[in-house]
């Protein structure tokens, strides 16, 4: 295994686990991270607030090696972006402030909300750090406040960015906690071999893992990961077991009725098929739409009046079916620059009629619709008898029907898998949800290549279609099994 330099505290804000630093330290295995990277213009911004109040009255220094010497002469600084070392460990530091004979570090976070590894990442810094200097130390996270109302003014940083104090919080931490985190991680990067670790709640806290899927490669097919919604008593009980295939499991007791009809339908391999679901099928009212939302989810201005994080509809697809199967579809999409929102939902009342259920997939696109509600007022008749003709084919679904393909999951990528093509979603740019929305960011805000623009919009505007397809799909099989 090639060995390199630790250069970045996440790896000591909390072990996730022992396999996954491994792989991360390997260079042979590399797995995509889909997730988005807000951090660096956060970082940026915050460095621009720091500057702004900072550098009229303290000294800016860039070069650790002179930390020392200000702290022996009590000279105040601040400084960003810069790395420490402590014996064979080397930290990324986002900011630190020296000030009256105490130290003020700051870690920023495209967040809204502290989450406990934040904390586990500024006490892992702060014990580095007086590990080096006997002073007083406060820690600070730079947050994102969520009320912040975006206008087309200049961003105001005060009022944008939300500084918490977690001093307190550090300081109940034990030194020992710490100290037994870095030597597990020490352990682990002289080690040249995988460590054994079980899969489990680890898998995807605080996230999900980049080798989510390696590490179930060899698993059964029916691994008893997937009984959905386990609690903490259950998850004992199977680990007690020592059984990972649910087709080996014995009666079990204190199951849900999901969590039973998964694992007798795995055990059966038979479908599950309620009494009710024909009768709920047949009610269903003509003409069928099947609809799906797209959105993007941004910390930073995209359109005026809107707020960090606010969900901002910007893509509709839709499918229709009369009483004698004619299938037509239709969509939205606007990807000029301009605020959607206004066209989103006036070609939408307009090509959705009036009577008819509407199918959906969970409840994200009535959320949707009541948010535009209420910043588009005007609208909230005709949005309402939308609302009301919407019927969620998630909760028929997991109500109702059971295959043994889905594995414990009611995603409708997974549920898809049943329907016909397994590769439907086999796309060379756009195949998740979150891909979508970092691509509708990018294309309307004009941050792509203008070569390969016209192939992002294509697949975009394909998979769309594909999830509404699916719908449709998803509709005819159960009315097939009912």
């Amino acid at each position: 295994m090639n060995q390199i330099k630790l250069n970045k505290s996440k790896y000591f804000s909390g072990l996730q686990c022992e396999k996954k630093l491994f792989l991360d330290l390997n260079e042979n295995i590399k797995y995509k991270n889909n997730r988005p990277n807000n951090k660096k213009k956060l970082l940026e911004l915050s460095f621009e607030y720091l500057q702004n109040k900072y550098s009229n009255e303290l000294l800016q220094l860039y070069n650790s090696d002179k930390f020392s010497e200000n702290f022996k002469t009590q000279k105040p600084f601040y400084s960003i972006n810069f790395s420490l070392d402590n014996k064979d460990l080397r930290l990324n530091y986002d900011a630190i402030i020296y000030k009256d004979n105490k130290i003020t570090l700051y870690l920023v976070k495209s967040a809204i909300y502290p989450k406990k590894y934040y904390i586990k990442e500024l006490a892992l810094q702060k014990y580095l750090i007086e590990k080096k200097y006997d002073l007083e130390i406060h820690t600070k996270l730079i947050l994102i406040n969520k009320e912040y109302q975006f206008t087309s003014a200049e961003l105001n940083l005060d009022k944008y960015l939300n500084i918490l104090d977690c001093t307190e919080k550090i300081n109940q931490i034990l030194p020992e906690e710490i100290e037994n985190n870095i030597n597990n991680i020490q352990k682990q990067i002289k080690s040249d071999k995988l460590p054994k670790k079980d899969i489990g709640s680890h898998c995807k806290n605080p996230y999900q893992c980049n080798y989510f899927d390696y590490c179930r490669i060899n698993l059964p097919d029916y691994h008893v990961e997937q009984i959905p919604n386990q609690n903490k008593d259950l998850k004992e009980s199977l680990t007690q077991l020592r059984i990972s295939d649910i087709k080996k499991l014995p009666e079990l007791e204190s199951v849900t009725l999901l969590q039973k009809r998964v694992i007798d339908s795995v055990k059966s391999s038979k479908e599950y098929i309620s009494k009710e679901l024909p009768n709920i099928i047949d009610d269903l009212i003509f003409p069928l739409y099947f609809l799906d939302f797209e959105t993007i989810i941004s910390p930073y201005k995209i359109f005026p009046s809107t707020k960090p994080f606010e969900p901002i509809p910007c893509m509709w697809s839709l499918h229709r079916e009369d009483i004698n199967n004619n299938l037509t579809y239709s969509n939205y999409y606007k990807f000029s620059g301009n605020d959607p929102r206004d066209g989103f939902i006036e070609d939408l009342i307009n090509s959705i009629g009036e009577t008819g259920n509407i199918l959906i997939y969970s409840d994200f696109e009535i959320r949707i619709l009541n948010m535009i509600a209420k910043t588009h007022p005007q609208y909230a008749s005709s949005i309402k008898n939308v609302i009301d003709r919407c019927i969620d084919m998630l909760k028929i679904t997991k109500e109702n029907y059971y295959h043994p393909k889905f594995k414990g999951s009611f995603s409708l990528k997974t549920v898809s898998k049943i329907l016909g093509d397994e590769n439907m979603y086999n796309m060379e740019y756009v195949n998740s949800g979150d891909e979508a929305s970092t691509i509708l960011i990018d294309l309307i805000t004009d941050n792509i290549d203008a070569d390969l623009r016209q192939y992002y919009e294509k697949d975009l505007l394909s998979y769309a279609e594909k999830d509404t397809l699916n719908l449709v799909y998803l509709y005819h099989h159960l009315k097939t099994a009912s």
